[in-house]
């Protein structure tokens, strides 16, 4: 799997100094800001396509899961939230 990384993302996920400039990383923290922006822009009545979104930004997400937007995250793939995990207070 890391065979086909650059070298500042092998030293990122290695929790090591890295320069967030690396092409790899910016494409990558652009792919998730375009998915939270959109994720941000759902409504309450869009369980699915929030759904859908989380599926396609997080590294894993347990049932029963309920994130209200707005979120925010760098590359978001390194983060899983286990089941029945409410983020996000209404107002």
């Amino acid at each position: 799997m890391l065979g086909d990384v650059s070298e500042m993302k092998r030293r990122m996920l290695a929790g090591s100094c890295y320069c967030a400039s690396d092409p790899e990383l910016a494409f990558e923290r652009e792919r998730c800001a375009v998915l939270v922006e959109q994720y941000n822009a759902t409504s309450a009545t869009e369980a699915g396509r929030r759904a859908e979104l989380l599926g396609q930004l997080l590294g894993g997400i347990g049932a029963g899961t309920v994130i209200r937007p707005p979120v925010y995250f760098d590359y978001g793939y390194q983060t899983t939230i286990g089941r029945n995990t409410f983020i996000n207070m209404a107002w």
